[in-house]
């Protein structure tokens, strides 16, 4: 009850006043990208399952792996999560999907936990892998995120180099040769 101050002139003392509110967040589309690269070690656990924890001297590879397998817990099963794993390729392991926490192969978790580390380190395939997983499943108004799990710098690349078929003169005539 809030006190009037006019409205006393009429015989009312106090009035109530509520109020109540709704907090919404857009829904979410979040490509998880995860480097199995060879720099972030080997599996301290069985690959196919997640450890139990992780402490000073875990690998990288098993602290992805907890960490990531903890991180996706925070969503709610209205967003969309997809997961790909790179090393010198990128791989689409778990397609985008409001499902991820289902368990068993149906879920991203078993995806996250048969990571084993290997290989370059191809980060730009990586990224190009999850930004096709946001633009399919089409969601404009959502929440379109990456988030990259990774211990270092790039060191493989995807390229096309097309094979000239014509000679190319324009800095003028060529050698003979």
């Amino acid at each position: 009850n809030m006190p009037t101050y006019f409205m006393r002139w009429l015989g009312f003392n106090s009035i109530p006043v509520t109020a109540s509110g709704t907090a919404t967040r857009r829904s979410l589309v979040m490509a998880l990208l995860l480097d199995k690269s060879a720099s972030m070690g080997v599996r301290d656990s069985q690959v196919g399952t997640i450890p139990a924890s992780i402490d000073a001297n875990s690998s990288s590879c098993e602290a992805m792996v907890y960490s990531a397998a903890q991180f996706i817990q925070n969503f709610s099963p209205y967003d969309s999560i997809g997961m790909v794993s790179f090393d010198y390729t990128a791989y689409n392991d778990y397609p985008p999907s409001t499902s991820f926490k289902l368990a068993g192969a149906l879920g991203v978790t078993q995806a996250i936990a048969n990571i084993q580390c290997g290989n370059n380190t191809n980060t730009t395939a990586a990224l190009e892998q999850g930004y096709r997983q946001i633009v399919a499943v089409n969601q404009r108004l959502g929440e379109n995120v990456v988030v990259l799990f990774t211990d270092g710098v790039p060191n493989a690349v995807n390229a096309r180099f097309p094979v000239r078929t014509q000679k190319d003169d324009r800095l003028g005539p060529s050698a003979a040769t």
